[in-house]
């Protein structure tokens, strides 16, 4: 008896598009190691789809048989940073524009078959006020330090929670490796949120002048509210 052949990446894509999923990439870390490992976002799966990814192992792109893993990541991690785009439904509380599938698994053979490698990419320190300035202007309502990971995790760190669209966000922060604020030279990370913003354990830098339930703080005020943070936990 014949072993079943894997399922062209096509085909797969297509189940993942159909449940509604409105994001496909793969790591571009993966593709350099000749794995493809598929990401996706639902809230929720049946059953079927459940068992059909779990039985799968490999997949043919073209002629080529590559191991396979899908990988469900929360709609606060949808974006493209170093990762190929596959597919993306139009959605812009993700801030994602459509791509169609075609010419997302057009790309993936291009990439597989010429042996490309992942750009290098270089770390930034920069002043905290450049990144922030850019999420604004992307589009973020609301950015806030997490105390607890600064107070009990790393006191270096500067754990930033944005909330906005995550597919817009993302790319321009994600070179920022340091910021400098007050002398003072910070670990920094960005989450994505799509909740509703709260200032409970949180130092505030900036809310938008239409969220519901919070007043605006202005850069400037943002500011003043992180400084006295950092100041009383020094």
């Amino acid at each position: 008896m014949s072993q079943q052949s894997p399922p062209e990446i096509a085909s797969v894509a297509k189940r993942l598009t159909s449940a509604g999923t409105p994001i496909l990439a793969v790591p571009e870390s993966a593709l350099a190691d000749e794995r493809v490992r598929l990401l996706y976002s639902l809230t929720r799966q049946n059953e079927d789809l459940v068992a059909y990814l779990d039985g799968l192992d490999n997949v043919m792109v073209g002629d080529e048989k590559y191991p396979l893993t899908c990988v469900n990541i929360h709609q606060s991690d949808v974006h493209f940073v170093r990762r190929l785009p596959i597919y993306a439904r139009e959605q812009p509380t993700l801030g994602l524009s459509e791509m169609p599938l075609d010419k997302g698994i057009e790309q993936l053979h291009v990439w597989l078959a010429s042996g490309r490698e992942p750009k290098p990419t270089t770390p930034e320190t920069a002043p905290l006020n450049n990144p922030i300035q850019k999420l604004i202007n992307g589009g973020a309502v609301a950015i806030g330090l997490e105390k607890e990971i600064f107070e009990l995790v790393d006191s270096n760190l500067l754990n930033f929670r944005v909330h906005g669209p995550p597919a817009i966000g993302a790319p321009l922060v994600n070179q920022y490796e340091q910021v400098i604020f007050d002398g003072e030279t910070y670990d920094v990370d960005w989450t994505f949120a799509l909740d509703g913003p709260r200032t409970s354990g949180r130092a505030m830098v900036y809310a938008g002048d239409n969220i519901i339930g919070m007043d605006p703080i202005p850069l400037k005020s943002g500011w003043e509210n992180l400084r006295e943070y950092l100041r009383k936990e020094s």
